[in-house]
């Protein structure tokens, strides 16, 4: 409840306009809120600093934006085929724009790309203060769950890898759909309405998690009005109707048939939802790449354990069942994160990620209104101590956390010293070797991979790249060979192998290869110029000329296709 004025019954000067009254008497109260603004922007830039130095990591962010044409192309014709393309395996076309238009600004400055993912955490940051605030709770509530928010170190894998661009960047719309649907609820205006679903559509083009918004919704609607009716339910139709066909782009590709029997299947459900609070409560060992416990049963402490947190949870949740900012913060939690709880072992067929720190960032939203709401609400004299402990502890894990994306080598051994059964990551750090022209590490990391699972694809792959790159194509073909044979979906495996193929002036067989890797790929400008190369070797001009063409459309900037393209105009007496 605010104060109530001072001199009530000062006796109002009738020459003094009551408007100029009102603006001073709300003066302080603005001056409180700019100040809690300046401060939280201030905290997290401190805490998220050290990201501003980190260069590039060769974990997806060469997939995203280093090697990725439609991220890398000025041709405005490349802004439809944004749209029309996923990005490993995920349809996330408003993060691809952005990358496109940074590198239209500032090529590839990594510089750039770090400040503009600091910029969106620390606006998704100020825009909860502001929204928490509209809830009705305490400013000094909105202002301690922000700052948790910003400075927690399970957030630092959105903010300091450029590819996790797309959790700050949804999560940017999916707050502004909340403002805007909270103020709907409160005034039942129709352009309320309007403006959260046409974020919604944004935040789903950022990002698929944005899945649960209509879910979130409901749960505003039941906590503002304390009950569902049928009219909240026909209320988020629409945003039904907007995300799940974009939504459905994301999960058609990535599919799978459930990996584990039934009772395996719960045990990975609840060792995944158990993660995600124990990682938020200690967030101490941080990795940006976690390996799924063997064996799965109850056997492993990390699975007891699990089923003893969820338990514990739930028990929570039951006994605090009538505090409603409790049911709250539990649902949101449960309905944010609910999509991304694993049944069954993913890495065979999407990566890694079974569990990431990422998968978190907007989630852990709930639990940082609830752990301010208690020490705000707290008559304990030490309650503004622990906040202000934690908070700090926070801050200096996170500047240090920074530093773990500084470049690919200290990435890649800050995993291998958590997790050495992470396959996974000796590839990755092999490739940074290679990077380095340390062939021999890096074939010694190639071999531990492979040691650690033998039907890893991607490390036939990376071990063939450096074996054509220093002239072995037999040994390099045998590298992409195996790849394909493991994972015959990936288009690079086809384009590297066609390489190949044409350095050993087998043309027929590299023709053949780009083709696959142009039907799995459309717009990757590198199958067409060196199918151009190809077609050049084999005397067919026009061919070549129609690929280099097509390459120039998507890479008009491409030095590489232009020096070949002027050679064929020389062939051609151009």
């Amino acid at each position: 409840m605010s104060e109530a004025p001072h001199n009530q019954n000062r006796e109002r000067n009738p020459a003094r306009p009551a408007k100029r009254d009102c603006m001073r008497e709300n003066d302080p109260s603005r001056w409180q809120e700019l100040k809690r603004t300046i401060i939280l922007i201030a905290v997290i830039a401190l805490s998220f600093l050290p990201s501003l130095f980190n260069g590039f990591i060769y974990w997806d962010d060469d997939t995203h934006l280093l090697e990725n044409a439609l991220a890398r192309s000025k041709h405005e014709s490349i802004w439809l085929a944004i749209f029309q393309t996923p990005i490993n395996r995920t349809y996330i076309p408003l993060t691809i724009l952005t990358f496109n238009l940074e590198h239209r600004l500032f090529g590839l400055n990594p510089f750039f790309y770090h400040l503009d993912n600091l910029l969106l955490h620390i606006l998704v940051s100020v825009l909860i203060y502001r929204f928490i605030g509209k809830m009705g709770f305490h400013k000094n509530v909105a202002f301690l769950a922000a700052l948790l928010f910003g400075v927690h170190p399970m957030h630092v894998e959105s903010v300091a890898w450029v590819t996790a661009r797309k959790d700050v960047l949804y999560s940017l719309f999916y707050i502004l759909a909340l403002d805007r649907y909270w103020m709907y609820l409160s005034d039942g205006k129709k352009r309320n309405h309007l403006l959260s679903l046409i974020y919604a559509l944004l935040s789903i083009l950022a990002k698929p998690m944005a899945l649960s918004l209509p879910l979130i919704l409901l749960l505003l609607d039941w906590y503002k009005n304390n009950k569902l009716k049928v009219k909240s339910l026909v209320a988020v139709i629409p945003f039904w109707a907007v995300i799940i066909p974009i939504a459905w782009l994301t999960y058609s590709i990535n599919r799978t048939p459930m990996a584990n029997p039934p009772a395996e299947s719960i045990l990975i459900c609840i060792w995944s939802f158990a993660f995600y609070i124990k990682k938020f409560l200690f967030p101490f060992e941080l990795i940006p790449l976690y390996v799924l416990p063997h064996p799965v049963s109850l056997s492993n402490i990390q699975y007891s354990l699990a089923v003893l947190i969820t338990g514990g949870f739930t028990g929570l949740i039951f006994y605090f069942r009538k505090k409603r900012l409790v049911i709250f913060a539990a649902l949101y939690f449960f309905l944010s994160i609910f999509f991304l709880l694993r049944i069954s072992d993913v890495s065979q067929n999407l990566g890694p990620s079974i569990v990431a720190d990422r998968f978190m960032y907007l989630p852990s939203l709930g639990f940082c209104l609830l752990f301010a709401d208690a020490i705000i609400r707290s008559k304990q004299k030490w309650a503004k101590g622990v906040a202000i402990a934690i908070i700090l502890l926070c801050a200096l894990k996170t500047a240090d956390q920074c530093r773990v994306w500084h470049d690919d080598m200290t990435f890649w051994n800050h995993v291998i010293d958590h997790k050495q059964e992470a396959y996974q990551a000796y590839n990755g750090r092999a490739v940074a070797h290679v990077k380095r022209h340390e062939n021999n590490l890096a074939l010694q990391d190639f071999h531990k991979a492979l040691a650690l699972h033998p039907n890893y694809p991607r490390a036939y792959y990376n071990m063939g790249k450096l074996f054509s790159s220093v002239g072995d194509q037999e040994r390099a073909l045998a590298g992409f060979n195996q790849a394909i044979s493991l994972n015959p979906n990936n288009h690079k495996y086809f384009l590297e192998r066609g390489v190949a193929h044409s350095k050993r002036n087998e043309l027929e067989e590299a023709i053949v290869d780009f083709n696959k890797a142009s039907k799995l790929s459309p717009n990757d400008a590198g199958v067409y110029n060196n199918r151009g190369l190809a077609y050049k070797k084999m005397g067919n001009f026009e061919a070549a000329l129609n690929d280099y063409t097509k390459a120039l459309e998507l890479t008009p900037e491409s030095m590489y296709v232009h020096y070949n393209r002027s050679f064929l105009w020389e062939a051609l007496g151009k």
